[in-house]
């Protein structure tokens, strides 16, 4: 299927898909907003926007009320959603410091895996994909639209964004966090049957 996505190199922003619905091609262009192609930064978090991109084309741009739980989920998140997301036009939100944010992030992030998954434990998905497979409870990460995966890349972005070019440790700690994102976005985008799992 032709969904508009290219998975070319990671050294450019990639083009907006051409099929997107309103909803996806406002958050497609505001993820873009402000990222230094020159940073750190960008390589990790342009190749996290590639993979949801594909993601959500699979799921045909989907946008539907459930969400993931809001228990532990950052404050900043929060907020974003309850003030329009987007909408409100004043630009990442403050935060008080990016490593507390990174760690609300993660916990979030960890909270809503399945039980049997262990963070950043990401082989191969073809070599291992029968154990991958085996995982019960992926089917509560298949949620597409503003309120599934989205809200954790704009987390990413101004946690990404956020981190001091010095702070090394607080670098391969969002690295991590982005490429475990990337690993499940891949491993939901191969399951066979994800439109089925949720309904």
């Amino acid at each position: 299927m032709d969904n508009g996505v290219q998975a070319g190199d990671l050294l450019s922003w990639p083009l907006r898909p051409v099929k997107a619905c309103d909803w996806f091609a406002e958050s497609w262009d505001a993820l873009k907003i402000g990222v230094d192609e020159r940073s750190e930064f960008f390589e990790p978090f342009v190749e996290l926007v590639r993979a949801w991109g594909l993601l959500e084309a699979a799921f045909e741009y989907e946008n539907p009320k459930k969400g993931f739980s809001k228990k532990g989920r950052p404050e900043e998140l929060s907020k974003w959603i309850s003030n329009g997301r987007w909408r409100n036009k004043t630009g990442n939100p403050p935060l008080t410091s990016a490593k507390s944010f990174g760690q609300s992030l993660r916990s979030w992030w960890a909270s809503v895996q399945p039980a049997g998954r262990v963070l950043n434990d990401c082989p191969d998905i073809d070599e291992a994909w029968e154990t991958v497979k085996a995982i019960e409870g992926w089917e509560s990460l298949c949620l597409p639209g503003n309120n599934g995966m989205l809200s954790f890349l704009a987390g990413a972005k101004w946690w990404g964004m956020e981190i001091g070019t010095g702070e090394q440790e607080e670098w391969q700690e969002f690295k991590r966090f982005v490429d475990d994102m990337i690993w499940v976005i891949r491993v939901l985008g191969k399951l066979e049957g994800a439109r089925e799992m949720r309904e």
